[in-house]
Parts: structure tokens; C-alpha cells; sequence
């Protein structure tokens, strides 16, 4: 059975970025494994509990962000794209 929920991140805890406006998460269970996802950004992580798999989605949009912006003046269409949508949430503090 697929089960799912909202899950507003407010911040990204220890790391150096500040969320900026609440990231919209959706977190699914499917067989017992939790999937949460940034449908806007196009970032997903899974974890074996909604938690776990909401801390991991925080790791992959912060890494995704600062790698995004390292490599930022050779970016292809779609990560320029995702990047445009991870500043509206996330910024370097």
C-alpha cells in the first residue's frame, strides 16, 4: 500500500545553508521503504523510516545545491533549471 505525506523542511540542520522558505517534501511508504522527494527540485532519497528518509533528502539537496553552484558556469538546461529552483529555497549562509 502507498501512503504518503507532507513534510515541510525548515532547515537543514548542522550544514552550512539556510533554508530560506520551507522546502516542500512528500514522503511515500512502499514496501516498508520510506521515499521522500523534492518534486520541484527532482531530488530524491529513501530511508527505512520517514526520518531516515527525510535526513537523507536533506544530504542529497544540500549536496546537490553546492555541487549545482561549484559547477554553475557549465551547467547544462536542466540542472541550471534545478539549481534556479534550489535558490529560491536554500542559500549559503
Amino acid at each position: 500500500m502507498l501512503a504518503s505525506n507532507a513534510v515541510p523542511i525548515r532547515s537543514l540542520g548542522s550544514r552550512p545553508l539556510e533554508v530560506i522558505q520551507p522546502i516542500p517534501a512528500i514522503v511515500q511508504e512502499e514496501d516498508e521503504v520510506f521515499i521522500a522527494s523534492f518534486v520541484e527540485g527532482n531530488i530524491n532519497a529513501s530511508g527505512e523510516n520517514q526520518l531516515d528518509a527525510v535526513e537523507m533528502l536533506k544530504d542529497m539537496i544540500a549536496s546537490s545545491f553546492r555541487l549545482l553552484v561549484r559547477k554553475e558556469s557549465v551547467l547544462g538546461e536542466e540542472p541550471r533549471r534545478q539549481l534556479g529552483i534550489l535558490r529560491r529555497f536554500v542559500r549559503e549562509r
